[in-house]
């Protein structure tokens, strides 16, 4: 389990979504997970990627936290009205109690950043939750994880964690249960910090770079449990 720090390092995003850990002459760089997972191959391109889809994600993940917050209630763009009124039901059924949300976070055990979408509870139970408004993809529970992680050095011990879908007027949840993802998510990172980008692009094409190291083999094992 990560360790729990009295004091927490500033972690911010730019304007270009770059993490930084501290500020100042001093700050640097931090990889968040989305640098890690695609750089390492677990996540794969999209080629269905739009930027309209990403100002969609966006707005939704922004209409969550207003709504998870008890702020007033309003009429949503037509384009994502139907999955506002996703998380409308959403809430109305968990009676989710928020703790936090859209709040860059750092793991000092991984050195990576994370920014979980949502964090509280369910009846009375600890979790971290992470909105979707595509389909099911098996990295999404390595992402929980991710922050999952992140978040236990706030002293927010999550005991569940998972994706919510939001669908047009509609939800789901899936829940993610397995106790080793967050240690698959360590091996990746710590193989991440370690390798070259000749390395990198190997992994990325599904290729096992030679005269690798147990760091790499650990990372190369994880990866493959979410291709």
């Amino acid at each position: 389990m990560p360790t729990l720090t009295a004091k927490r390092p500033a972690i911010w995003l730019d304007s270009r979504h770059r993490y930084w850990l501290g500020r100042g002459p001093g700050k640097r760089r931090v990889p968040g997970f989305t640098q890690i997972a695609t750089d390492m191959g677990v996540i794969r391109p999209n080629g269905f990627y739009t930027d309209q889809g990403r100002a969609e994600g966006v707005a939704l993940h922004s209409w969550l936290l207003h709504l998870c917050q008890g702020k007033p209630d309003r009429e949503a763009h037509p384009s994502i009205a139907g999955r506002v009124e996703g998380i409308r039901k959403f809430l109305r059924d968990s009676r989710f109690g928020i703790v936090g949300g859209e709040t860059p976070q750092y793991d000092c055990v991984t050195d990576s950043a994370v920014k979980p979408d949502i964090w509280g509870t369910i009846n009375g139970v600890r979790c971290v939750i992470d909105a979707k408004r595509g389909a099911r993809v098996s990295w999404h529970s390595l992402q929980t994880a991710a922050q999952w992680g992140a978040l236990v050095g706030t002293a927010f011990v999550a005991r569940r964690r998972g994706a919510l879908y939001l669908r047009n007027g509609a939800y789901s949840m899936d829940w993610h249960d397995s106790p080793e993802e967050y240690q698959l998510w360590r091996a990746i990172c710590r193989a991440w910090h370690l390798m070259t980008p000749e390395q990198m692009e190997s992994f990325r094409n599904g290729i096992l770079p030679q005269h690798g190291n147990p760091a790499m083999l650990s990372a190369w094992n994880a990866v493959k449990a979410y291709q």
